[in-house]
């Protein structure tokens, strides 16, 4: 392995037995004919992963991909069933809520403990004792069993001897939820410590805004498979493009035709469409690709800010021949309240003339404006023609989710026709 390689994985596979009932797991061992009585679960399936020294890895996932025990067995805790893990240096891993502590212990004599299997001696043995127990913060209860501790005690401890002991290679995975705001901040003031001195940390945690923060790289996990590796921003946009999505097998397509370097560009290409033309039967009036949100530097983005502009940004090819569209954005809550709809019948957003395969990219300049929270905007195109009536038209993909912030009722729309 390189040296400048903290964690090697090789094909790694892990599959579980599960039984329907507990004899048939004693009926399976003494079965004379080697009959089965499991069916097998894979939990990882075939994993090639390679993590550098320092770097900072943000694990998403949907229920039941796999996170905890592609975790674990990076830890050593689960051994998988095939396929190599090779890690190079020491590592402190809070896969659950203290399981790095033993209960039937005092807080103290945990810390001891731990300090004797690192081996860790005079005079660093007795500055390490006095800053995991400040850091901690549990006063007398240090001297008491840590099975008597809170879920929140518990996990300061845990932490403290996990962080103080200076690990190589850290993971991370959603323990500090049970913290309140103080403790949580007094954990990631550690972590950055950490990763000044060039640390190794794999992180999973529910907080996603954070994780974007902290991490610079982000692996999606879906299916017991790495669906997507790169740069947070980006992977932490599809994920929740997936979580939230109302058809998240359309979603999870859409990210695989990503991964594989599909570029969504002015080609005609049918293999780089996002979906097909035909939809419950019916032919689409118009496709859209590339929807999402970006900030001034054109990156992809779903965590916005206060007060910050970004651009709302997709591209339309049409099916057919139009006198006019219209085109509308609106915005909603988790809830499904409109909070906003905007521009509605204003002369910017209405294309005339419009020809079959003919292709525009519309772009929604807007300033976010609210307080923080989960929404979606939704793009909706209207044939206006002569009628009075207007008429929706049928598109592959029509919103975007995002967090925090919520467009603004002032906002600009730029829509330029591509040749």
């Amino acid at each position: 392995m390189k040296k400048n390689i903290a964690i090697k994985l090789d094909r790694v596979t892990k599959n579980y037995k599960v039984y329907d009932r507990a004899r048939d797991r004693v009926k399976e061992a003494f079965s004379i004919t080697r009959k089965k009585y499991h069916r097998d679960f894979c939990a990882v399936k075939d994993i090639s992963l390679e993590i550098k020294r320092g770097e900072v890895i943000g694990l998403f996932g949907l229920n039941g991909a796999g996170k905890s025990t592609l975790l674990k067995m990076i830890a050593g805790v689960v051994t998988p069933s095939s396929g190599r893990v090779l890690v190079h240096g020491h590592m402190s891993a809070m896969l659950e809520l203290g399981g790095n502590v033993n209960p039937e212990l005092t807080g103290m004599q945990n810390v001891i403990y731990n300090l004797d299997l690192n081996k860790i001696k005079e005079p660093e043995r007795t500055r390490t004792i006095k800053e995991i127990v400040d850091f901690a913060e549990i006063g007398d209860y240090i001297n008491q069993p840590v099975k008597s501790y809170s879920s929140g005690m518990r996990a300061r401890l845990a932490f403290g001897i996990s962080t103080t002991i200076k690990p190589e290679i850290l993971i991370v995975d959603e323990v500090l939820a049970v913290g309140d705001a103080v403790f949580q901040n007094k954990c990631f003031v550690k972590i950055r410590q950490l990763l000044k001195g060039g640390t190794t940390v794999i992180f999973v945690s529910h907080n996603i805004s954070l994780m974007v923060e902290i991490c610079n790289r982000a692996i999606f996990l879906h299916q017991k498979e790495i669906l997507l590796d790169g740069e947070p921003k980006l992977v932490a946009h599809h994920y929740q493009k997936a979580l939230f999505s109302a058809d998240q097998e359309k979603a999870i397509q859409e990210i695989k035709l990503l991964n594989g370097g599909v570029n969504f560009d002015n080609s005609d290409s049918d293999s780089q469409k996002i979906s097909s033309l035909v939809e419950d039967g019916k032919e689409l009036d118009l496709i859209t690709k590339s929807l999402g949100i970006y900030d001034t530097d054109g990156e992809p983005i779903s965590f916005l800010e206060t007060g910050m502009d970004y651009d709302l940004s997709l591209m339309v090819v049409f099916k057919r021949n139009f006198d006019k569209v219209k085109i509308t954005f609106s915005a909603q809550d988790v809830t499904g309240k409109k909070i906003t709809t905007f521009n509605s019948y204003s002369s910017d957003t209405e294309i005339e003339n419009i020809s079959s395969d003919e292709k525009y990219v519309i772009t929604n300049k807007f300033k976010c404006d609210v307080f923080k929270g989960h929404y979606t905007v939704y793009v909706k195109f209207f044939d206006i023609g002569d009628d009075r009536f207007d008429s929706e038209l049928r598109v592959n993909e029509i919103g975007v989710r995002f967090e925090v912030g919520i467009i603004s009722r002032e906002s600009k729309v730029e829509i330029q026709k591509l040749k």
